[in-house]
């Protein structure tokens, strides 16, 4: 009964995100999720750029169906770092996630990919409330309150990734162990 308690209390925690308005700059989305119909926001690349050095942005949101990469970038913010809203897919490549908020945090069922890259954060490193789906390959996963917490049906799976802090699963979510991790 504890876990429902708990899974119910980070879905509506997660469900007063959502109703939030979206950050506002060169790196957020539109209200609507669409952006402003010429590609990714300013800042998050399309994957057809070179790599070059990394450039610093702030707070990445995904609504509605989206689909966005962000390589070779710095995530830098005093909340989250990435928030998708719905079924929007996330690529995160060779980049870092650095904020005193959630790394990862999906509400819905949206997936996000993470290859090559660290997530840094003061709350949750990844966090998923629904039945989101968050894939990990190479990467350093690091949260103050925690590595992974699944609220739903959600999923974590993960390929040579290091873990440092708790994984808190609460409803019928799983983590799934592709092999080479370490947890600290």
């Amino acid at each position: 009964m504890n876990s429902r308690i708990l899974a119910f209390a980070a879905v509506i925690a997660l469900a007063a995100c959502v109703v939030q308005p979206a950050p506002q700059g060169p790196h957020a989305q539109s209200p609507d999720g669409e952006g402003d119909g010429e590609g990714p926001p300013e800042g998050i690349d399309d994957g057809d750029g070179p790599s070059g050095e990394m450039e610093t942005v702030g707070t990445v949101v995904c609504t509605g169906s989206n689909d966005i990469e962000v390589i070779n970038k710095i995530v830098e913010a005093d909340g989250d770092g990435v928030s998708l809203m719905g079924s929007c897919n996330v690529r995160i490549i060779d980049s870092e996630i650095r904020v005193g908020g959630t790394g990862i945090s999906v509400a819905g069922s949206g997936e996000v990919e993470v290859i090559n890259s660290t997530i840094t954060a003061d709350g949750w490193a990844i966090s998923i409330a629904g039945s989101g789906e968050v894939r990990l390959e190479n990467s350093n996963v690091a949260g103050g309150a925690g590595a992974i917490s699944i609220a739903g049906s959600g999923d974590v799976s993960a390929t040579n990734t290091s873990f440092a802090g708790s994984r808190s699963i609460a409803g019928s979510g799983e983590f799934r162990d592709g092999g080479g991790n370490t947890w600290k």
